[in-house]
């Protein structure tokens, strides 16, 4: 690890710079109470990210008179880059430390030309969009958000969601318009998603996260205790809740979306009738409005019989694609963060 940040364990450090780069303004005291770690020790972490101009310090705009305290901010220029095939034209998000996306660029997929052109031309466009909105030699890294799980092996999408993209070589293509030396990251968009539900969760929570895909239900995630290792992956049914039981006949197939919601609702009844869950987090393409799509499944809920004192999970809506971009550049960071500044 770099001298700056003395005998401070590695994930003391990234703890507190996640937590210094997850706001626009935040105050040592606060970082300290997010980290859990003492004061003391967020100090001299933050002392050095200053020193190697990762951070800035700025005086707080509180118009209360009195001493002005001193916040700290991401500095500028640092970016992330993520490329996004889980769209129907695909997208380039230019995100800040902060996962904030400052510039978005869409190419618009033309059908003349066959899938592997296209993502040539994608790839290519978005590159040099990137590089003439932001200094490269200060690109963190990028990604690459897949509609479906990424096989490194084979370098192919498995199950895709999107017949242009199966059987194409993503990272051989991508490698060609790649930044420097900076490697992509490859995942499938429900689980940064799904990263970014479960940040949502208190300590010890539990959620279930489904995701939607018209019109059908595809997927799930149970997640229970702190750890991510707790959350189960579902696909087309088969939910492991533990105990050896198992939630059966999960997929809802029908081309009428309010046939769809009526099953999603009484099976996500079905399920919190079995297992403790704190929250329900929805998301995917069923609906474009995320906050609508909860109210909605939170209304119908609260119409099925329940049982006595029984209590409703919290319903969320999630937007998709954003919490992928941003789970996705919470990763990239992290990786970046380790790698080229703890030289871990």
């Amino acid at each position: 690890m770099r001298s700056e940040f003395g005998n401070q364990k590695p994930e003391s450090v990234l703890d507190i710079f996640c937590a210094a780069t997850s706001k626009s303004r935040i105050s040592r005291a606060e970082i300290a109470k997010m980290t859990g770690l003492s004061v003391v020790t967020v100090g001299k972490v933050v002392d050095a990210l200053l020193s190697l101009k990762i951070l800035r310090q700025t005086t707080s705009l509180d118009p209360a008179p009195g001493r002005k305290s001193r916040v700290l901010s991401a500095a500028g220029g640092l970016n992330i880059v993520v490329f996004n095939l889980a769209t129907p034209s695909y997208t380039v998000h230019i995100c800040d430390l902060m996962q904030h996306t400052v510039d978005t660029y869409t190419y618009h997929y033309n059908a003349d030309y066959f899938p592997d052109e296209n993502l040539h031309f994608f790839f290519e466009q978005g590159a040099k969009y990137a590089s003439e909105k932001i200094q490269i030699q200060k690109c963190c890294g990028c990604a690459i958000l897949t509609p479906g799980d990424y096989d490194d092996y084979t370098d192919r999408i498995l199950f895709s969601r999107n017949p242009r993209l199966s059987g194409l070589a993503i990272s051989s293509i991508f490698e060609k318009y790649s930044f420097g030396t900076m490697p992509p990251l490859i995942r499938d968009i429900r689980r940064f998603t799904l990263d970014a539900a479960l940040t949502t969760l208190h300590k010890g929570g539990s959620a279930l996260c489904v995701f939607l895909e018209q019109p059908q239900i595809t997927s799930c995630y149970l997640r229970r205790g702190d750890s991510t290792q707790d959350a189960h992956f579902c696909h087309f049914g088969n939910l492991n809740v533990g105990n050896g039981r198992t939630v059966e006949d999960f997929v809802c197939r029908s081309k009428n979306v309010d046939a769809a919601l009526d099953a999603l609702t009484r099976t996500l009844y079905w399920i919190f009738s079995a297992v403790h869950v704190d929250k329900i987090v929805l998301t995917g393409s069923l609906y474009t409005d995320a906050g609508a799509l909860a109210l909605l499944i939170g209304e119908r809920l609260t119409e099925l019989p329940q049982e006595e004192n029984a209590r409703l999970p919290e319903v969320l809506g999630m937007k998709y694609i954003s919490a992928g971009v941003n789970s996705a550049a919470v990763a990239v960071k992290k990786n970046w963060f380790l790698t080229n500044v703890l030289q871990e």
